[in-house]
Parts: structure tokens; sequence; C-alpha cells
């Protein structure tokens, strides 16, 4: 193939760069309020710092009845 050791390192050098990006992520999901959005506006996925922040407890939760 050509260039195969050039895009070879190519890809390793993406990788890493995609695995600081989900490190990054599940850092600030640990430490921040984090949630996720449908098309229809519906939350899809919350974090516990959410819940904790709106006084919800594990027996509130229903992910598909929360529209903002």
């Amino acid at each position: 193939m050509f260039n195969s050791k050039r895009l070879q390192k190519r890809i390793s050098e993406l990788e890493a760069e995609l695995n600081i990006f989900h490190n990054m992520r599940r850092d600030l999901g640990a430490q921040m309020i984090y949630f996720t959005l449908n098309c229809k506006g519906m939350i899809t996925y919350s974090n516990q710092n959410l819940h904790q922040s709106l006084g919800y407890q594990a027996n509130h939760r229903q992910t598909s009845s929360a529209v903002l």
C-alpha cells in the first residue's frame, strides 16, 4: 500500500489524540453536571451530579419524560 508507514503513523497519532479527548470527557463528566439531549429536547442521559443538584433520587428518574 502507498505510504503505509506514514498512514500508520498518522493513525497512531489520531488514536492518541482521541484517547486524550475521551479521558478529558470522562474526568469532566465526573466533576460537572452532564446530560445529553435527543433531537426532541428530551434528556437521554444524565449523570449523578445533575440528579443531586435537582434533588432527584433514584426512584424519581424517568429518562423518557424529562423535556427541557
